[in-house]
């Protein structure tokens, strides 16, 4: 569990490095909606999994 906590958390600094990025030109627009997504949706099926496995605990 303590694993699922710290990729969920490694992937919501993923996001705002990748907005840094956006914002001091090293990404286009079109780059960061794509990466920025595919944090979003991993973030999510993390979350989806924590809690799973909590409710597998109860």
């Amino acid at each position: 569990m303590n694993f699922l906590n710290i990729a969920k958390g490694s992937a919501g600094e993923v996001r705002s490095l990748v907005r840094v990025a956006l914002e001091v030109g090293y990404l286009d627009q079109s780059s960061y909606t794509q990466l920025y997504n595919q944090a979003m949706e991993l973030s999510r099926m993390l979350s989806n999994q924590i809690q799973s496995i909590n409710q597998s605990l109860k």
